[in-house]
């Protein structure tokens, strides 16, 4: 007997239909995922963070050839925290020909001394990364100072200002100023400043911030506050936030971008104010300018003694050496202050604390805690982790 015509074509429609599904699965089991390479790649940039450069192609520190002392403190710190600095010689004011100087300098006030130097220090900085086509750079003072974990915030730093700058589209090779492909910061690519190492900032006024959870926050009589900082409700307790930055002083430390060195060597043909004040009125009136800010700061200058006339945030024009290790405000474990601890293998129980406190999860909620406190919810969770898996087993 002959199968009935209708059963005969309901067969030979799931034989085509279980074929085709199968074989769909196949390819996209076995076939390259563009989506997959794309979150590969994305898993690398926020990686590369974690490297001895900060997921920069580069890190400066300017420092006078005299005070070596300060480089030494400094390269303890970075050696401390696995970070390769290069040094670039920073010059002083007498080395500097008139005709070499701003366009407008000393016209808005009398500089202090040692601000030509500073400023003239950071332009050749940037002509060097114009010059070697440097995709970005973090480029720091040399009383810089920052927190042993330091690699731990850059992370989901990166990833906040990623999602400000690049969100919603990202920008083109002609208007990344012709760098080759294969640069994509883990920053994202449409920043010329990330401006970490500031005395003060604030938020463009209702613009887009990103906040994170980091134990590393000092609470608030802790934090450095020189300047203008974002408004209350904008900054979370225990949170570290990235936004648009406002009102920068303080050139302690900065990344820049390839096209921000470009911009700003041309910019600062005119400046007439020392190094800190006119990079923040550029990123305050140049519509062209992408800065953004870092509250609380993530690098602050180191406490320093060593020269009254030492202007807070830039390159020391002093002779006097102070050689005595001090930490920079708001950071709770201070390289400079725990390097030698560090490079002996110790961790992070036996370095130096600047308070007593951290952030941690409780109840829910993100509060400080004391370290007593601390310790005391680690064994409780450590215990109710052992209980739930000898239930399970």
């Amino acid at each position: 007997m002959q199968p009935h015509p209708h059963l005969r074509k309901a067969v030979i429609f799931f034989c085509v239909t279980f074929f085709i599904a199968s074989w769909s699965s196949f390819l996209h089991q076995n076939l390259p995922s563009r989506h997959h390479g794309e979150d590969t790649k994305n898993a690398s940039l926020t990686n590369s963070i974690y490297n001895t450069t900060l997921g920069y192609q580069a890190v400066y520190a300017l420092v006078l050839p005299d005070r070596l002392d300060r480089a030494q403190s400094l390269l303890d710190a970075a050696n401390a925290t696995n970070i390769n600095v290069t040094i670039l010689d920073a010059v002083r004011d007498r080395q500097i020909p008139k005709d070499a100087w701003p366009k407008h300098w000393g016209e808005q006030r009398d500089p202090k001394e040692g601000e030509l130097g500073c400023l003239v220090s950071h332009v050749r900085t940037w002509k060097k990364i114009v010059a070697e086509k440097v995709t970005s750079a973090l480029i720091m003072e040399s009383d810089a100072d920052w927190d042993m974990r330091i690699k731990d915030i850059m992370g989901p730093m990166g990833e906040g200002i990623k999602a400000l700058v690049d969100w919603p589209f990202n920008r083109t090779l002609e208007q990344t100023g012709g760098i080759p492909d294969g640069t994509l910061s883990p920053y994202g690519d449409n920043w010329d400043i990330i401006w970490m190492g500031h005395c003060g900032s604030y938020n463009y006024g209702d613009g887009r911030i990103w906040r994170f959870n980091d134990t590393a926050v000092p609470p608030e009589e802790h934090e450095y506050r020189f300047g203008g900082v974002p408004e209350d409700d904008q900054h979370v307790p225990g949170t570290r936030m990235v936004y648009s930055l406002r009102g920068g002083v303080c050139s302690t430390a900065y990344a820049i971008s390839y096209q921000g060195a470009v911009k700003l060597v041309k910019y600062f043909e005119d400046a007439g104010d020392n190094i800190d004040l006119a990079l923040g009125w550029y990123c305050d009136h140049m519509v062209d300018m992408a800065c953004v800010g870092v509250w609380p700061q993530v690098i602050t200058a180191a406490a320093t003694r060593s020269n009254i006339l030492h202007p807070e945030g830039e390159v020391a024009p002093g002779q006097d050496i102070d050689e005595e290790i001090h930490p920079g405000p708001s950071l709770q474990y201070s390289a400079r202050v725990n390097a030698q601890k560090a490079m002996q293998g110790l961790g992070q129980e036996h370095w130096q604390p600047e308070w007593n406190s951290t952030w941690v999860m409780k109840n829910d909620e993100w509060k400080l805690v004391t370290f007593d406190e601390y310790k005391v919810i680690k064994e409780v969770e450590a215990m109710e982790k052992m209980n739930s898996t000898v239930t399970k087993g």
